[in-house]
């Protein structure tokens, strides 16, 4: 007979996790030149780490000082590990509010070590090239330590935004057009639509690029549509389609403008949106208009539609009688009515009748700027969905990168932070503290009916909640239904497959959506995710690393010479002022009114 000890028996110790991570190893690629040799010269210290640097840039991983010597001022003896290298240091339960969740370091030994010899300088004495971890991705190396530095000042870039507003004035429409024009050239998976009226004026437009649709096929099962945005001086309404991501953040989809809120608007938007997509989604949620409603049921016949809980919330105060506004009971039990994830439909309309009555509102109806031309509206854009992305590239190097503190020794918690994003885990790393470890959680009774088990587990509120196991398909149903609603686990079911001795996550319970982004499979099927709709940008990303590189070559090679410093520098600020005055020059005159 297994024991609680079967459960809980677990290798996760320090030297199991260090034993673990050492399986992996990892030579990192590089041209021979960029790599270190044993033996190997330089005259300054400053130029024996800049060499380290590059060479761990250009393969990808960050470097930390361990430690060195010195006599009179003179280093005599350093080296430099991997940034992974060294132990996870677990706090004490009394500094749990301040814990670290996660730590980078995973036991790596790779390193590097000089000693200054009188007459040579700084001699390479060792070096270990092996990793026990994968090397950065090449989409995440800018958010390495070593990858930091300064870019553009804010001046440069305000002075940029006025000549900008000065050139564009009176064309940006047109300007716009062909933005997205240039854009579909360089990458045919770029799709825009468009329409004007009779007076050659745009009504309408739908765009999205190959990233945003990619992202649909990934976490497009529900979507916002959200017309509350009045951002350009011609009052158009901005329409972006967003959902969340596997990290909980905000993920946009595609966007429009639109010059009328109607029916036909919305439905010329929604069409082309399925379009694009290929599929629609399998909720929406948008604000509470009519015309909206109305295209919803015309063009997303499959979709099933609800009202945003935030705008209906948000009118509450123009919809209540003064002599109650400022009511903190009404609002407390509206809140706990409204906002409750567990109340059953019938058990909200009784509810909610009650609420209305005991504050005399049965009879009450309830009822459902900017000013940027279209080219710097763009440009905002732009700036905000590549902020969106980097956000979520940065957490993607993250779980990439830095591997979760557990709190317990339990394998189903080890298992969890291995595939859920960091958001995710640390939620469920919540659940199965509370379940494995809560006194307060626990099993009152199973009852058995052929293939079906009903577990019967308490909370900390004395409630009671039912697990249903269906051994047949194996598969687990929770009454609190927060699987169904969040595709998260809760601890009632945590609390069962501890029973059942389960050290692993069953697949049919890690859900789709909260997993690591290698993980993460299309919400919707027949994605092919084609690598040369990149093509373009990657190319200038490679011109610019080209050039970064260069410079870093050129800048290490004349070290220690005033002289040569001094004339780089010289070349460097005349060519850069001929540069920017001659794309100052290039910009196209404004026409004379």
């Amino acid at each position: 007979m297994r024991s609680d000890e079967d459960y809980f028996d677990s290798d996760s110790s320090s030297s199991g996790e260090e034993a673990e991570t050492s399986k992996v190893v990892c030579v990192p690629k590089c041209p021979d030149e960029l790599k270190p040799k044993i033996g190997q010269s330089f005259m300054t210290l400053d130029r024996a780490l800049d060499f380290y640097n590059n060479y761990a840039r250009y393969v990808g991983f960050d470097t930390r000082k361990k430690g060195s010597k010195k006599e009179k001022d003179v280093t005599t003896w350093i080296y430099v590990v991997c940034s992974r290298e060294g132990t996870k240091q677990r706090n004490s339960e009394q500094s749990e509010v301040k814990r670290k969740r996660y730590s980078i370091k995973c036991y790596c030994n790779a390193k590097v070590s000089w000693k200054y010899i009188m007459g040579v300088g700084y001699v390479i004495q060792s070096f270990v090239e092996e990793h026990n971890h994968e090397m950065v991705e090449e989409r995440h190396k800018r958010f390495m330590y070593l990858n930091h530095y300064v870019g553009c000042t804010v001046l440069e870039v305000r002075n940029y935004r006025r000549d900008l507003r000065a050139y564009v004035e009176g064309a940006d429409a047109q300007m716009l057009l062909n933005e997205l024009r240039r854009k579909k050239e360089l990458c045919s998976a770029f799709t825009y639509e468009y329409e004007v009226n009779s007076k050659d004026r745009m009504t309408r437009l739908f765009w999205c690029d190959p990233t945003a649709r990619r992202n649909y096929h990934l976490y497009g099962d529900i979507v916002s549509f959200d017309t509350t945005y009045s951002t350009n001086r011609y009052c158009m309404i901005f329409a972006p389609f967003t959902g969340k991501d596997n990290h909980g953040r905000p993920v946009t989809f595609a966007a429009g403008l639109l010059s009328k809120e109607n029916a036909n608007s919305f439905s010329w938007l929604f069409n082309q949106f399925v379009k694009c997509m290929g599929v629609t989604p399998k909720l929406i949620v948008t604000d509470q208009d009519l015309g909206m409603k109305v295209a919803v049921e015309e063009v997303l016949v499959n979709t099933r539609h609800r009202w945003c809980m935030w705008h209906v919330m948000n009118k509450v105060a123009d919809k209540l009688p003064k002599n109650i506004l400022g009511s903190e009971q009404l609002k407390k039990e509206l809140n706990a009515c409204v906002w409750s994830e567990l109340i059953e439909p019938d058990a909200f309309e009784e509810t909610w009748h009650a609420i209305m009555e005991r504050y005399g509102l049965t009879n009450n109806v309830w009822y459902s700027k900017s000013r940027a031309n279209l080219m710097q509206f763009y440009m905002n854009y732009n700036h905000a969905l590549e902020t969106q992305r980097s956000n979520s590239a940065k957490l993607e190097y993250y779980d990439s990168t830095k591997v979760p503190i557990l709190r317990t020794g339990l394998e189903i918690e080890k298992h969890a932070s291995t595939i859920y994003s960091g958001s995710a885990y640390t939620e469920i790393q919540e659940e199965i503290v509370y379940a494995c470890f809560s006194l307060s959680c626990a099993t009152l009774g199973v009852s058995t009916n052929t293939d079906i088990e009903v577990y019967d587990i308490k909370d900390k509120d004395s409630n009671s909640w039912t697990v249903t196991y269906s051994i047949g398909d194996d598969t687990y149903l929770c009454g609190c239904k927060k699987f169904e609603r969040l595709g998260l686990l809760c601890s009632y079911i945590f609390c069962v497959l501890k029973h059942n001795f389960v050290k692993l996550i069953p697949e049919k319970l890690r859900g789709g959506r909260w997993l690591k982004s290698q993980f993460v499979k299309p919400i919707h099927g027949g994605f092919c995710d084609d690598q040369e709709i990149h093509l373009a940008v990657d190319k200038k990303k490679i011109a610019f690393k080209n050039l970064y590189g260069l410079f870093i070559e050129i800048a290490q090679s004349i070290e220690g010479n005033i002289d040569q410093i001094n004339a780089f520098a010289a070349i460097i600020e005349e060519g850069g002022s001929s540069f920017l005055a001659k794309m100052l020059f290039c910009l196209p005159h404004r026409r004379e009114q």
